[in-house]
Parts: C-alpha cells; structure tokens; sequence
C-alpha cells in the first residue's frame, strides 16, 4: 500500500492497484476500462495526497516505459493537482498510437480545457521528470528527460483561480492496453524549506 498520509484513489473500483516494490511506487492500471482525466471523466487510479493551498515546487521522477503502437490505443502516467474531483490541472507524458509527448491542461467542471500544444518528444524513454510551479494562480510547467537539463513547457492560469485541496500520481490507458506506472519519487522541492504536505511525512527522494 502507498505509505501513510496518501490515499490509493481507484474512481471505477476495478482490478487497478497501488503498491510500493523496492522503494518504487507502483500503480497497475486495470486493462478492462478506459481510465482518462479530461473534461466529463475522470476515472483515473491515482495515489493523492491532502495538502495545503500555498505556492509551491513539486517534482516527479517516472521510469516506466510508454509504448507507441500504430492505432490510437493510449498510456498516460503524471501529475493531477485537484481543486475537487471534476476541476483540476493536469500534466503528464502521454501515448496517442505512434505519438509520444507531454501534456497539460486545467479542467473545469466540464466547460472547454485551458491546454498547452502537446509537445511530440518521440524518443522519449524513461526516466521522466516534470515539475510544477505554483505561484498564485499561475501553474509552470518544465521537464526533463535526464534529471539534469530541464525544459520550459508552458504555463496556464486557471480561469477564477484555484484552490490546491489534493495532489498526487496517476496513470490512464485504453481498455485492453496494458499499463503499469512507475513513480521513483513524488516531492515538494519548494525553496526555503515550505512544504506544501499537511500530512507530517517528510519528502525524499528515495
């Protein structure tokens, strides 16, 4: 089970699971369903935390594989910031058939998303790092394929603000694909020390 002060968040209650093997979080994304994030569903298996609404810098390591195909079958492992359930910021590295690249958009309760432009990255390959900014109301986003030289993706300020109630990894696929995400490290890297968590577990990332 993920370790205490996070919740494993399974939206359709079927075989998906959480675990923590070797030091690594994983999440196994049930093949039988769909599982998106996206603006009238968001059914993901996830692993959340409860934290406080302040500015932040968050980090997370991924090192499992995606697997380009050749139809439109899809894999997607990264980051949900919620407001509640149904509003919420997303990023992650995504398949789409052949396509792989990063991704982030802010949802809002159905209406039309606030995204960057997928970035194509097609060769990308673990491991996979993405940060996130939070300064206000404005979310940055950069990653980085090697831990050392990061990229700027974009930014996006919410439309009415956003009030940060949880966060946490996810992992989303097309029914029948197979998908089992690999999260090294999930940390609040926030200069000065602040930490975003109210759950009194200290970050690391190990």
């Amino acid at each position: 089970a993920p370790h205490d002060g996070w919740e494993f968040v399974n939206p359709l209650g079927d075989n998906s699971t959480a675990a923590v093997l070797g030091g690594v979080l994983a999440i196994d994304v049930d093949l039988a369903n769909d599982h998106s994030a996206f603006v009238t569903t968001n059914n993901v298996p996830a692993v959340m935390q409860d934290v406080a609404d302040v500015d932040f810098v968050i980090e997370a390591k991924f090192d499992s594989p995606l697997v380009a195909t050749t139809g439109t079958e899809q894999q997607t492992q990264g980051v949900l910031i919620e407001e509640s359930p149904n509003r919420f910021v997303r990023v992650d590295f995504s398949t789409f058939g052949p396509q792989k690249f990063i991704y982030a958009a802010m949802i809002n309760e159905g209406a039309s998303p606030q995204q960057l432009g997928l970035e194509q990255l097609p060769g990308l390959a673990p491991p996979m790092y993405v940060r996130i900014t939070r300064t206000g109301n404005l979310f940055d986003f950069d990653y980085s394929l090697d831990g050392a030289i990061w990229e700027d993706y974009g930014q996006i300020a919410p439309n009415g603000g956003f009030v940060v109630n949880r966060m946490g990894v996810y992992g989303g696929n097309t029914a029948g694909v197979p998908f089992n995400v690999q999260v090294d490290y999930f940390v609040d890297v926030t200069p000065g020390g602040v930490d975003c968590n109210v759950n009194g577990t200290a970050d690391g990332r190990e």
